[in-house]
């Protein structure tokens, strides 16, 4: 069997993520080229009169349909789609050998949504303390594992989700206010629109956000520093040069980890430069 380390999981996540948006994307495609050849004023009744008899739908009612809307319900629904991956990422995450037992069991007794519940066994894990489940994590910790813009981002777009499928956006009193919008702006380049005006580059931003949170989140599965230590005394033999190429690879690739924190443990690890 395969070992399973934080870049596995974080690889399925991005291919779960790609083949989610390929569908829609075709979806998306397919209502834009529907509605370049027939206008918005005719769409609807050649919807209602030709298209819905054809494919076995004769009582469906599309007099009442607002064109602009359709666009609107595909990236609701991409949405969606992306939120119901990244559940099932945060789910492998919890079966993670390093975690605590029975991890998605004790994910139920933490507050907040799926990430935030999932980060507090990470943390508690990490602390072997079972007892923090049942403390709420602290904003700090979540944005050290998650990433400050990107929880900002996936919380506005999360709440537009929630929003339309409890009861609908018309019917919403929901406040959609956004975090570190400067931020988030020199960081992807994209303020995100409100929930009447979204488009395909908020469902893109929403992807993007997550796919960092999934490698950031990863990146603090395990604890590092023993892990530095068993490859320090597997590359023992190899010269300085090559040991470091190969820890430094290894860190990389395999636990995610930034350059920044494997110049911070090179420095820290006598016995990664040096000799055992």
């Amino acid at each position: 069997m395969r070992e399973t380390i934080p870049r596995n999981i974080e690889i399925l996540f991005r291919k779960d993520l790609g083949e989610v948006t390929t569908y829609i994307h075709f979806i998306e495609i397919s209502t834009k080229e529907f509605f370049e050849r027939y206008p918005a004023n005719t769409a609807t009744d050649h919807i209602h009169i030709e298209l819905a008899k054809k494919y076995g739908h004769r009582r469906l009612q599309s007099h009442h349909l607002k064109p602009e809307k359709f666009n609107q319900f595909i990236h609701l629904s991409h949405l969606a789609f992306i939120n119901s991956r990244a559940d099932a990422f945060c789910d492998d995450v919890l079966d993670f050998s390093s975690m605590l037992p029975n991890s998605k069991k004790l994910s139920r007794e933490a507050e907040g949504d799926k990430l935030r519940k999932t980060l507090t066994v990470i943390y508690a894990s990490r602390h072997n303390d079972r007892n923090l489940i049942r403390k709420k994590i602290s904003k700090t910790i979540v944005e050290n594992y998650a990433g400050k813009v990107e929880v900002a981002i996936v919380d506005y777009y999360r709440n537009i989700r929630n929003s339309e499928f409890h009861g609908g956006l018309d019917r919403s009193t929901s406040n959609f206010s956004l975090k570190f919008e400067n931020m988030i702006i020199e960081s992807y380049k994209h303020r995100p629109n409100l929930p009447e005006n979204l488009t395909t580059r908020d469902v893109i931003l929403y992807s993007q956000a997550w796919q960092n949170i999934a490698k950031n989140v990863c990146s603090n599965l395990v604890d590092i520093n023993p892990i530095v230590e068993q490859l320090c005394r597997k590359y023992k033999s190899k010269t300085s040069k090559r040991r470091n190429n190969a820890i430094t690879n290894k860190l990389e690739q395999d636990y995610l980890q930034s350059k920044e924190k494997i110049d911070i443990l090179r420095v820290q690890t006598n016995q990664w430069l040096g000799s055992l």
